[in-house]
This record gives C-alpha cells, sequence and structure tokens, in this order.
C-alpha cells in the first residue's frame, strides 16, 4: 500500500513531451519523432516503439503495438498488434497476442486472447472472444463472437459468426451467418 506524495518513489519514469506524447516504461514510444507524432501514450516495455509519426495512439503492455505507426488506435495487453508493423488506422485491440499481426487494416474491433491475431491489411473486423476470428487474415467485414467463432476463414469477407465454435470451418466463403 502506498500512501503520501510518491515523492520519494524511485524507477518510475512517466513524461510528457512538448508534442504532448506520455511514455512510461523501457522503450515505451523511444522512436517517436518530434514535431511528428502527436498525443501518444505508451505504457509497458516496447510499447509504441514503432511509433515515429503516428498521432493519438494509447499503447498499454509489454510489447504492445511495439511495431506500429498508425492514427487513432487503441491497443492493450502483452504483444497486442505487435508484429504487423503497419499504419492501420482507428483500431481498438485488447487482449494477449490480439491483433498481432495487424498491418495496415481499419476500424477493426478485436477483444479476447488471440482474437483476430492474423489479420493484416482487412478492415471493419469485429472478433470478441478467445480465439475469435484468428485464421483470418484479409478477410473485411467480419463478426465473429465467441471462443472460436470463425476460427479457420482466412479470406472470407461479409460473415456474422456468433456461440461457440460458430463457422469455426468456415475458410473463404462469404456473405454467411
Amino acid at each position: 500500500t502506498f500512501s503520501g506524495s510518491g515523492a520519494n518513489l524511485t524507477g518510475i519514469s512517466i513524461s510528457s513531451d512538448s508534442d504532448d506524447n506520455t511514455v512510461g516504461g523501457s522503450g515505451a514510444g523511444d522512436s517517436i519523432t518530434s514535431g511528428s507524432g502527436l498525443f501518444n501514450t505508451c505504457f509497458g516495455k516496447d510499447a509504441g516503439t514503432g511509433i515515429t509519426s503516428g498521432d493519438y495512439n494509447t499503447t498499454i503492455g509489454g510489447n504492445a503495438y511495439k511495431v506500429g505507426n498508425g492514427r487513432l488506435n487503441t491497443i492493450v495487453g502483452y504483444n497486442a498488434a505487435a508484429h504487423g508493423g503497419g499504419a492501420g488506422n482507428q483500431n481498438t485491440v485488447v487482449g494477449n497476442t490480439a491483433g498481432y499481426e495487424l498491418v495496415g487494416g481499419e476500424n477493426n474491433a478485436f477483444f479476447g486472447y488471440c482474437s483476430g491475431d492474423a489479420i493484416t491489411t482487412a478492415s471493419n473486423n469485429t472478433a470478441i472472444g478467445s480465439e475469435a476470428l484468428t485464421t483470418s487474415t484479409t478477410g473485411a467485414s467480419n463478426v465473429a463472437v465467441g471462443r472460436q467463432a470463425l476460427n479457420d476463414n482466412t479470406t472470407g469477407s461479409n460473415i456474422t459468426a456468433i456461440g461457440y465454435n460458430s463457422l469455426k470451418a468456415n475458410t473463404t466463403a462469404d456473405a454467411n451467418t
């Protein structure tokens, strides 16, 4: 339990720079270019370390958005959106390894362990649940709700799958419910 002002605490590195970027953690936000990347918040080891010119991103967790450089993204969880290295915009990714390969997709929402972890450039997907939409790479405008919902989909688009393992075996077919 902490009490008092905290003025004597050591080992805490939190700062806001002249571009309103706030970082905390070893390597967090350390590549943001002065005068270019604005209003980013990065907490956790190497969180947001790939951001150079992206704006308005929130990254929390070890390696979260480690190589990303987009705008208006919210990335929370260890390795969340960590590998793709893209400039996708307006994505919300919450969960360990969720959205891991995200490169350039936009307006995606991934919630749960490994949800949407293979998506690269697809947009407008919603995956809620552990391993939901986990194999899809370029399938767009899908909704997967439930553990492993639409799990084996790779390129199918405009699909709605609700419930545990629902449409799990669908791989490429479009417009299914």
